[in-house]
Parts: structure tokens; C-alpha cells; sequence
């Protein structure tokens, strides 16, 4: 995927700013890596020191040790503040070196390739063609809807299932606003694309989970609560309030899980708080597979699980008919396909 000597394009289709580059960090999962980098060594040096810190800052009459020890609240909210601190030189040092590593960077493309440049400290040239892109994914983290950023990953036939996790091979497009997605995918995919309707996932799904990860686990509880003397009073209802977080939570995952048919292929929605798209041609499908559970067939629903050479995608509780014909459909191009590549 990478090379010397790619013959650039004049006209760069997408070019991000520095500051969509820093976003684009402070939104990306590398911000866990970071916190994971530099948390065991700060945490250590921190707590080496922590002890030094407080007599000194007592000493100083910056502290009041006595009046924090009766103020739990006021304990509470510096313990806090620090991790507030602590995640925001995360995000900063993750920002930067999305900077660095992605300087300069240009998108373009002609019709048999597309090209990126981009890097501060080493100056890199990606291409990946276009008769071995088998799926595109266009991906907005928690904190990128947050900071208004997505990303678009494009997937070549050359990743198997021996290394799916392969990120230097993927073909990365960071930075990408609301306004520019559109124009990026389309020149992505090679063809115009704009988001589309999505069609929702059955209300059973989220009914089934509710009773699964909610009402069966709260009344587990409550009854060990019942059962068992001493508890505090308090505690029926963190557990009815916890039980509400994760109901609201399993509601954002049915509502953000969507598909959308085609006339070449599916585009599958997913996610949480974040969104994750994912485009794909039927014929560049490696397996189709329908399964129901004893629920789903009661109420006439099926689950399609597409495997491409990247991994598998499912969308649950589907029509059983749909979920059918699109099985159906698949499996008749990716047997006439001339460009099948497993």
C-alpha cells in the first residue's frame, strides 16, 4: 500500500486543516493509547511525589488538610479535577501527534487509484486501488460527534482474515467534517453518495435486551438486596437508576442500528453515541449466512451476518423474507461476479 514515485494529482479532493487534524486526534481511539502511555509512568512519579506535594502545599496555606478530611465532597472534586486534568493532556497529547503524523495531507484520485500524502517528520505517499476496495467505512466516534469530525477508512481485498487488525494497511482519510463527508465518500466509493434513509431494525431488539441486561439483572439484585440485612436504604434505588442508564443506552443502540439497500449493495449503521457506516458491494461479500433464534421466529424475524475480508457485519432482527432475499441476492453475485476477491 505504500510506495515512492505515486503520481500526484493537481487538484486534491480533501486537504484538512491543522486544526482538523488536532481534532481528528482528540477524537480518534489513539487518545486510550495515549492515556495508556503516559498514565502508568505519571501515575507513579504522581504518587511517589503526592505526599511531598500536600505537606509542602499544607506549609504554604494552599491546602487545609483538616477542612479537605471533614469536606468529603470538596476531597471528591479535587480527585476529579485532577482526572479532568489528567484526560485533557491525553486528548492534547493525542491532537498533536495526529499533527505531526498527518501534515500536509492530501487526498486525490484518478480512475484507477486513490493517493494520500501526508506526514511531517516522515513524509509518506499511500495509494490503494480501486478494483480492491471492498468496503468503505465512514466512522464518527463519541467525541468526534462531539467536535463535529469523521473518518473514512477504506478497506483493500489484500487484508484476509489471517490479519484483520492491520491498521498501517488501511487507507485512512482523517479530519473530515459534515460538510466535506459527502464529497470524500463519493470520491471514495467512486460513485456519488450522500446519506441515505437508513431502515430500522425491528423494536424487539431492543424489548429482548431490555428484559436481558436490564430487568433481569435489576430484580436479581434487588432481591439479594431484600434478602440481605444491612444494606443501605439507598441502594433499590442506585440500582433502579443504574438500571435506567443502561435501558437509555440499549435504546441509542437499536436506534443507531439501520441498513439500507441498494441496488449494488448494503450500507449497515451502527454504533452507540458515536456512527459507524459501512459500504459495501454485494458481489465483494466472502459468506452470507441467516440465522433466527426461537424468539425471532415466532415473530417472524431473522439476523444477516455478511462476512467481508475485513471481518464479519450483522444486522439483527430483520424481516425473515428480507433478511432472505438479501441473502439470496448476494450469494447470486458473488458466484457471477468476474471480480470476486476473497
Amino acid at each position: 500500500l505504500e510506495g515512492k514515485g505515486v503520481e500526484a494529482v493537481a487538484d486534491a479532493t480533501f486537504q484538512p486543516s491543522v486544526g482538523d487534524l488536532f481534532r481528528y486526534g482528540m477524537t480518534s481511539n489513539q487518545i486510550w493509547i495515549v492515556l495508556g502511555v503516559i498514565g502508568g509512568p505519571l501515575a507513579e512519579r504522581i504518587g511517589d511525589r503526592v505526599d511531598d506535594a500536600v505537606e509542602w502545599a499544607e506549609q504554604a496555606g494552599l491546602v487545609d488538610v483538616d477542612a479537605l478530611s471533614s469536606a468529603p465532597l470538596l476531597a471528591v472534586a479535587a480527585v476529579l479535577g485532577l482526572i479532568a486534568a489528567f484526560i485533557a493532556l491525553g486528548l492534547g497529547v493525542s491532537g498533536l501527534i495526529a499533527v505531526i503524523r498527518f501534515h500536509g495531507y492530501r487526498l486525490t484520485g484518478d480512475a484507477e487509484r486513490l493517493h494520500a500524502e501526508f506526514g511531517l517528520l516522515d513524509r509518506r505517499e499511500t495509494s490503494l486501488k480501486r478494483s480492491k476496495l471492498h468496503s468503505l467505512e465512514l466512522v464518527q466516534t463519541a467525541f468526534g460527534r462531539l467536535l463535529r469530525r469523521w473518518h473514512a477508512v477504506g478497506h483493500q481485498a489484500a487484508l484476509d482474515a489471517m490479519n484483520p487488525m492491520n491498521q498501517d494497511k488501511r487507507f485512512l482519510v482523517p479530519g473530515i467534517s459534515p460538510e466535506r463527508l459527502p464529497a470524500v465518500a463519493s470520491e471514495m466509493a467512486d460513485r456519488e453518495w450522500r446519506e441515505p434513509e437508513f431502515e430500522a431494525i425491528d423494536k424487539r431488539f431492543r424489548r429482548v435486551y431490555w428484559q436481558r441486561v436490564v430487568l433481569v439483572p435489576l430484580l436479581v439484585l434487588l432481591v439479594f438486596d431484600w434478602v440481605s440485612p444491612g444494606n443501605p436504604a439507598w441502594l433499590p434505588l442506585a440500582l433502579i437508576g443504574l438500571a435506567a442508564f443502561v435501558a437509555g443506552l440499549v435504546h441509542l443502540r437499536w436506534k443507531r442500528w439501520g441498513v439500507h439497500i441498494g441496488p449494488d449493495g448494503l450500507q449497515v449503521r451502527e454504533g452507540l453515541v458515536g456512527t459507524k457506516i459501512i459500504l459495501f458491494e454485494d458481489a465483494r461479500c466472502q459468506q452470507v449466512k441467516v440465522t433466527t433464534s426461537p424468539y425471532q421466529r415466532r415473530h417472524g424475524l431473522a439476523s444477516l451476518t455478511v462476512r467481508l475480508p475485513h471481518g464479519e457485519r450483522t444486522v439483527p432482527y430483520l424481516p425473515e423474507a428480507l433478511a432472505a432475499d438479501l441473502a439470496n441476492r448476494m450469494m447470486y453475485r458473488i458466484e457471477t461476479s468476474t471480480q470476486h476477491a476473497l
